[in-house]
């Protein structure tokens, strides 16, 4: 799904990813960026382990959206990747709050999020 303008379509493609899997084994969750050119892609991998067993939790991929990735064009998130970063996080952190099925995600003991091929970030851990 490729974005030009809308910003509620990352908050329908979450929707779309959590109403049409299962995750009742998924114990942590990660959304993977992506650069492409001109262009940042969002995926979400679930996994069985946590940051507490494995600090490369985020690397398993128990559940993966795999090529079904939301791509949102620079012109809409910024140039650079920092600013890709700050885009994401910012719509993940907002569904987590707000989302049709942030229960699916709150029922995770963490969410995090980061570039594939860098560090990541625990946005969510539950109580």
């Amino acid at each position: 799904m490729l974005i030009e303008k809308n910003e509620n379509e990352c908050s329908n493609w979450i929707d779309s990813v959590l109403s049409k899997n299962d995750f009742s084994n998924i114990r942590a969750i990660n959304f993977n960026i992506y650069e492409g050119h001109g262009t940042f892609h969002l995926q979400i991998i679930g996994s069985i382990i946590t940051p507490d067993e494995d600090d490369e939790w985020y690397c398993r991929d128990d559940f993966t959206t795999g090529e079904n990735v939301l791509i949102i064009k620079r012109k809409v998130t910024g140039e650079k990747w920092e600013d890709g970063l700050e885009y994401f996080t910012n719509q993940v952190k907002q569904y987590i709050e707000k989302g049709k099925y942030k229960k699916i995600l709150k029922t995770t003991k963490v969410v995090g999020i980061g570039f594939v091929d860098g560090d990541d970030e625990i946005i969510y851990e539950s109580k």
